[in-house]
């Protein structure tokens, strides 16, 4: 040996520390947004899928089903929704809990949105959408069923500026953005 002494600098240290930072910062915003994206994407296939379960339910029982949405801590945000068949179409849902009321209706088991996301319904009074016989598009309407078409918009609560949404018609036909 030549008694010099080796080793890393005080530089080469200090660069390797900030290429990791940088790596670590971009995974954070990588998994940050991937958070953002599966959230939305989750939610909005679970409304489409229902929505195009029920209509076929509709269709080929000659009942009523719709998505009856949940708000369960009273913050007027909907966490859930539960899919029910209403016989006969006499309105017989409780909208405070979406439970069926009366005695021929099915019920299905409740299901949960993803927790970071926001449902917004417009017309803002429809809590229960469904459809009728032919596939047509019904909200409740003050105890009754109307003939509306509705527009669901996702928003996430980690970025409000990230929205989905999904348009049903008149003749219920779904979009979704």
């Amino acid at each position: 040996m030549d008694g010099k002494m080796r080793g890393f600098t005080l530089i080469e240290l200090l660069i390797v520390i900030i290429v990791v930072s940088l790596m670590a910062t971009m995974a954070t915003i990588y998994v940050r947004e991937y958070r953002i994206s599966s959230s939305l994407k989750e939610a909005v296939n679970k409304i489409t899928t229902d929505l195009g379960y029920i209509k076929s339910l509709s269709v080929s029982t000659d009942d009523i089903w719709v998505l009856c949405f949940i708000d369960e801590d009273g913050d007027s945000e909907y966490e859930a929704y539960r899919i029910i068949g209403d016989k006969g179409g006499d309105m017989s849902i409780n909208l405070d809990d979406c439970t069926a009321t009366g005695p021929d209706d099915h019920i299905k088991e409740k299901v949960n949105l993803p927790v970071n996301v926001h449902l917004d319904i417009s017309p803002d009074t429809a809590v229960l959408i469904g459809f009728a016989k032919r596939g047509i598009t019904l909200i409740n309407s003050g105890g009754d069923y109307a003939n509306f078409g509705v527009r669901f918009t996702v928003t996430s609560k980690i970025d409000p500026t990230r929205k989905r949404i999904i348009t049903v018609n008149t003749a219920g036909r779904v979009y979704s953005q």
